[in-house]
């Protein structure tokens, strides 16, 4: 009790250090995320998470052709489902009129093989 009110004790506050060198509070730098489990994530990954959520085939594909915009438009797609999803439909797009062209080319190069060729005969224009 003698020492609460000891006058030498009033007269000290409490955020003064025993030694004038010693800082008060000293804490650690930080250097990890709040949860400290968690990996930084490349962007690259955070737009391939959106598309699993919202696509069930061609996620790669999908994300390959939505890294081709600047910064951004992807951030844009990031931030806001709406303009993912319509960023989703034009990529989805994309690749159905690639595969309609690959598989044109296959049919045209099929159908050339498969049917047969008539001889080459010389074309001779006609005598007047």
């Amino acid at each position: 009790d003698s020492c609460l009110l000891d006058p030498s004790t009033l007269n000290t506050t409490a955020s003064a250090p025993e030694h004038p060198l010693t800082p008060v509070s000293v804490s650690p730098p930080r250097t990890s995320s709040p949860s400290g489990s968690m990996p930084p994530t490349s962007e690259r990954d955070l737009l391939l998470a959106a598309v699993n959520k919202l696509e069930n085939t061609r996620q790669s594909e999908l994300t390959e052709l939505l890294m081709s915009p600047p910064k951004c438009e992807r951030a844009m797609g990031l931030f806001n489902i709406e303009v993912l999803c319509a960023k989703l439909a034009d990529a989805k797009m994309v690749l159905n009129s690639d595969d309609g062209e690959e598989e044109q080319k296959l049919s045209d190069t099929q159908s050339t093989k498969s049917a047969p060729q008539p001889p080459s005969i010389p074309v001779t224009p006609w005598a007047k």
